[in-house]
C-alpha cells in the first residue's frame, strides 16, 4: 500500500459519512478527517475537487439551503457552485472522498 493519505470532509451526524469513514478505516488507509461544517473547504479546495468530480455532484440538491439555485441548477457554472458551497456548505453533498 502507498503512503498517501486519504482525506474525507466528514460529518458525524451522516450515516454515509460514517458507513464510508468505517470502510476506509478497515483498509488501513492513513487518513485525515476534515469536519466540514467546522472547517469549511474553502474556494481553493473546491476548485480541487471540481477537477476530479462533476462540480454539481458536489450538492445536495434536496437540501433547504440550496432552494433558491434549484430551478437553474444544470445551468450553475463551476464558480457559481463553488461560492455556493463556500457561503453554504450545509449543502455539500457527502461524505466527500479524496
Amino acid at each position: 500500500m502507498q503512503n498517501d493519505v486519504c482525506t474525507i470532509w466528514y460529518n458525524p451526524a451522516c450515516s454515509n459519512c460514517r458507513g464510508t469513514l468505517e470502510i476506509i478505516e478497515s483498509k488501513g488507509v492513513m487518513l485525515e478527517i476534515r469536519h466540514y461544517l467546522e472547517d469549511p473547504p474553502t474556494a481553493d479546495d473546491l476548485a480541487e475537487a471540481c477537477r476530479h468530480v462533476e462540480p454539481l455532484s458536489l450538492i445536495r440538491q434536496k437540501e433547504e439551503a440550496f432552494e433558491p439555485w434549484r430551478t437553474e441548477a444544470n445551468d450553475l457554472s463551476p464558480s457559481q457552485i463553488i461560492n455556493i458551497l463556500t457561503t453554504h456548505p450545509k449543502v455539500l453533498q457527502r461524505p466527500v472522498v479524496f
